[in-house]
C-alpha cells in the first residue's frame, strides 16, 4: 500500500486527517467507523494519542519530528460490521531555514498566503526525499520569477530591478509567478477540459501576471513610483517622433494581444 504524503516544519503542531468515506463505500453502503487507533512506525515525530473520529473521518494531531527525516503513521480503523481497514501517511519533516526563503519583491511566506502552506510543501518536494533541498529550491524559484518580471519591464517606464519601496502590484505579481513555477518544476498534469490540452490549474495565475507585466510596460497601468523613465505614454497617436514613437510601439506591440479588462 503507497502511503499518503504530509510535509510540516519542524516547529510545526499538525493535524492530519483520513477521509474513509470511499473506502467504506467499497465494502458495504452503511458501514461506519466505530474505533481508530494510531502508531507511530517509523521516525520520532511526536503524536498525541487517541486522536478523534467521526463515522467517516479520522484525525490525529502530531509534532516535533527531526528535521530532513520522514515519520510512518499508521492508522487502523474498525467498522461497525466489524471489518478492518488499515492506512498509512508518510510525513516528511522540513527544515525551519525554508521559512527565511526571500528574494527582492517576495518571501515564501506571501507565497504560502496565496495559495497554502501545504500545497506550496508539496510543490517544492519533487522528490519524497528531498526535504533538505526545499529552501534551495524554494529560494531559486523566487529568484526566477522576479527576474522574469524584470525582463518583461526592461526597457519600459520603469528602471528594474526595483529597489527601495517595491510597488505593490509587482510584489502580488511576484509572489503569484513564484508559485505557479514551484508547479511547473513538478510537470503539468492537467488539462484544459474544453480543448483537452495541457494547462495547469494555475495557469490563469501565470496569464495575468504576464498581461499584467506587459500593460504596465505598455504604460496602460502606472506604477506609483518616482523613478519612473521620462518619456511619456500618453501622447496623441499623432505625434510619432521620439519619445511618443516609442509609446506607438507598446501599444501596437502588446495592447491589441494582451489587452483584457483589469485582472488585478
Amino acid at each position: 500500500m503507497i502511503p499518503k504524503e504530509k510535509q510540516k516544519f519542524v516547529g510545526d503542531r499538525l493535524d492530519i486527517e483520513l477521509d474513509w468515506t470511499d473506502a467504506l463505500a467499497d465494502i458495504a453502503d452503511d458501514e461506519i467507523i466505530t474505533v481508530s487507533t494510531w502508531v507511530l512506525g517509523s521516525g520520532d515525530l511526536v503524536i498525541e494519542l487517541p486522536g478523534s473520529f467521526d463515522t467517516h473521518k479520522t484525525l490525529i494531531w502530531c509534532s516535533g519530528g527531526t528535521a530532513a527525516t520522514h515519520s510512518l503513521l499508521k492508522n487502523t480503523v474498525t467498522t461497525n460490521g466489524g471489518r478492518i481497514l488499515t492506512e498509512y501517511v508518510d510525513v516528511g519533516i522540513l527544515e525551519p531555514v525554508v521559512e527565511t526563503a526571500a528574494g527582492r519583491y517576495t518571501t515564501l511566506l506571501a507565497v504560502e498566503r496565496l495559495y497554502g502552506r501545504q500545497n506550496v510543501l508539496k510543490w517544492a518536494e519533487i522528490e519524497s526525499d528531498d526535504v533538505i533541498g526545499v529552501a534551495a529550491r524554494v529560494a531559486s524559484l523566487i529568484t526566477a520569477a522576479e527576474d522574469f518580471i524584470d525582463d518583461m519591464l526592461r526597457g519600459g517606464a520603469y528602471p528594474v530591478p526595483f529597489t527601495g519601496t517595491v510597488p505593490p502590484l509587482i510584489v502580488n505579481i511576484a509572489t503569484a509567478l513564484a508559485g505557479v513555477m514551484l508547479y511547473e518544476a513538478r510537470g503539468v498534469p492537467d488539462f484544459n477540459p474544453e480543448t483537452g490540452a495541457p494547462q495547469h490549474r494555475l495557469h490563469y495565475h501565470r496569464k495575468r501576471a504576464e498581461v499584467t507585466l506587459a500593460r504596465i510596460k505598455a504604460g496602460v497601468v502606472r506604477l506609483n513610483v518616482e523613478s519612473a523613465n521620462s518619456f511619456p505614454f500618453c501622447g496623441s497617436v499623432d505625434n510619432v517622433g521620439y519619445p511618443d514613437g516609442r509609446n506607438l510601439y507598446y501599444r501596437n506591440q502588446y495592447m491589441e494581444k494582451f489587452w483584457t479588462p483589469s485582472l488585478w
